[in-house]
């Protein structure tokens, strides 16, 4: 075999190992001269953002461990001691540039529970954005649905809660973003559980349907919601409504169970009413007048004035009264 044949099989055989990774030109920047972890291992993607031509060896030179923590503790890290790392794992540059401070300080920190952390960070979206009273949320996150996130402590501290526009309750994903290392929005979904501690109105007895609820009706309660559905009634949601089904004596009164009750007139043609005149602190009234046109309260009516005997117009007080401003 001649000279030239042995250099070129040698040359692809370099070009082709499988422990030897080329790049043109390798770049590391060191985050800061002080930085926390909560891992054992301290790897050179915990200290420095790395760029380079090849993905898969960013990925790579970033798993690469540079010492041993333990918890409470702190090692002293240099540029020197990152570089020989990269060039005892037999990767091989053109150049390689190391930026920012001379030496880290690693500290490692005890690790977070993430799913108190990821709880904590919903509650407070949900008490922001709905007016929640904080100890009034039930909140559970699915733990199989947080390990399969790429969530870590250094991710929690920084992600956002995006919640829909609709109070969720029961079974909800909840979505969390954060900022990876270059810069980049990360999604992760959650599957969670949520329930509110709300008032209630729970009957006092048996309602018939298209019953128009009234206080002597209903007792107020507080107890755990967890389905959109089921959502309670509040008392100002029964004014001008009526029950579209029976609801039984302790049964919750659910927004569900109302519709708009068709507006009763209080007033008839031919009914005998007074009518009080109002002008500033002049009043004149009316007596047996009598109504030419049906309405509700508040309604414009028309009556003939029992003077005159014309007709006029004035406003639904009550069965028995109108009103002119």
């Amino acid at each position: 075999m001649n000279t030239s044949l042995k250099i070129l099989l040698v040359v692809c055989a370099i070009l082709f190992s499988s422990d030897l990774v080329f790049a043109n030109e390798l770049k590391l920047s060191i985050r800061s001269s002080v930085i926390e972890v909560d891992s054992k291992l301290v790897r050179i993607t915990d200290i420095a953002d790395i760029e380079g031509e090849n993905a898969g060896l960013e990925r790579e030179i970033g798993q690469l461990d540079l010492d041993e923590i333990q918890t409470d503790q702190a090692v002293e890290v240099s540029k020197k001691q990152i570089e020989m790392r990269i060039r005892l794992a037999k990767l091989t540059f053109d150049s390689i540039s190391i930026s920012g401070p001379e030496k880290v300080v690693v500290k490692r920190i005890p690790p977070v529970d993430l799913q108190a952390a990821a709880k904590a960070l919903i509650v407070e979206a949900l008490v922001s954005q709905f007016g929640i009273n904080r100890e009034d949320v039930r909140l559970t996150i699915n733990p199989a649905s947080l390990a399969q996130t790429v969530l870590r402590q250094q991710d929690i501290n920084n992600a956002i809660v995006e919640l829909p526009p609709e109070l969720p309750l029961g079974k909800s994903t909840i979505r969390f973003v954060f900022d990876g290392n270059t810069g980049e929005e990360i999604p992760v979904l959650l599957d969670c559980r949520i329930g509110i501690v709300a008032e209630m109105l729970i009957a006092s007895r048996n309602i018939d349907r298209g019953t128009q609820i009234s206080q002597s009706d209903y007792k107020v309660v507080r107890r755990p919601v967890s389905d959109r559905s089921l959502v309670p009634a509040s008392k100002k949601d029964l004014l001008g409504k009526e029950t579209t089904k029976v609801i039984p004596m302790h049964g919750v009164i659910r927004l569900a169970s109302l519709r708009s009750a068709p507006k009763k007139n209080l007033v008839e043609r031919n009914d005998v009413v007074d009518v009080v005149i109002s002008r500033g602190a002049l009043k004149l009234r009316y007596r047996n007048a009598r109504v030419m046109t049906s309405g509700g309260k508040g309604d414009r009516v028309e009556f003939l004035n029992p003077e005159s005997q014309k007709r006029q117009v004035a406003s639904v007080v009550s069965e028995s009264l109108l009103e002119i401003r």
